[in-house]
């Protein structure tokens, strides 16, 4: 998988670091309104999400996942690249901005 920069803003606003906009050249899918946010275990993005009315019983945020990946593999390796393509693209690296393609220690048969 193949993730690019597209744009990037800084928020700096609690654990929200910034706002970001990712291409996965290998698909030509454009991921706009991305957050870069500071976890527990690290950096991670957040995919585009839509706020949802708040829970009538505790009043809470609720939001809902516009985009998903269904396989948790998928997203795990989607996480590596964007992660690593924010931190090039933030270090000055535009160039670089572009993560390198994800390669795994071994590769089970695919069925097609």
């Amino acid at each position: 998988m193949i993730v690019r920069v597209l744009d990037y803003s800084v928020v700096g606003k609690g654990s929200l670091l910034g706002r970001v906009d990712l291409l996965l050249a290998d698909v030509g899918l454009e991921l706009r309104g991305c957050s870069y946010v500071e976890g527990k275990k690290g950096p991670f993005v957040g995919l585009p999400s839509k706020e949802l009315p708040k829970d009538e019983g505790s009043g809470e945020r609720r939001w809902f996942q516009v985009v998903r990946f269904p396989d948790s593999e998928d997203y795990y390796e989607f996480q590596r690249e964007a992660v690593a393509a924010v931190e090039k693209h933030n270090a000055g690296d535009v160039k670089a901005a572009q993560s390198e393609p994800f390669a795994q220690d071994s590769v089970d048969d695919v069925p097609f």
